[in-house]
């Protein structure tokens, strides 16, 4: 007898259904990660850029520089010395990241410390999370 039996037949296409739905779960986790990732980057790229320019007293005399995180952007700044915000162009996240509340980070000029410690839980749709701690000291750990 030549050829295959159902039941060797059924057995192959239940491997390549298996082999192809890992793929697919593995794939897609990989690709929320980046997302995620990728969100992570531009909020500590933020950060680290209003803390030198802080600490730099780049700008006018007075100026300290901050970042706002709102529910779906990066929103950076500067205080002048009245206390007067210049917002600068936000950076938005991805639809799928989320954060868990609203915060207002500003770098004092020159020391580059921080009013207060701050943590930011960025969360993806998928359930992934990352968190980004600002200690007093100006420090951004991730």
């Amino acid at each position: 007898m030549k050829g295959f039996s159902l039941v060797e037949s059924l057995v192959v296409i239940s491997i390549i259904t298996i082999v192809v739905g890992v793929f697919a779960f593995v794939n897609s986790t990989a690709k929320s990660q980046a997302v995620l990732d990728k969100a992570q980057t531009s909020l500590i790229s933020a950060l680290q850029e209003a803390r030198n320019r802080s600490a730099s007293g780049f700008g006018d005399p007075g100026y300290r520089y901050g970042v706002s995180v709102e529910q779906n952007r990066i929103v950076p700044f500067r205080v002048d010395e009245n206390g007067d915000r210049y917002y600068e162009v936000p950076t938005d996240f991805p639809m799928s990241i989320s954060i868990d509340q609203d915060a207002t980070i500003i770098f004092d000029r020159l020391n580059a410390v921080s009013e207060e410690d701050f943590s930011i839980f960025l969360r993806h749709s998928s359930g992934l999370e990352k968190t980004i701690t600002i200690t007093k000291d100006g420090r951004i750990n991730y």
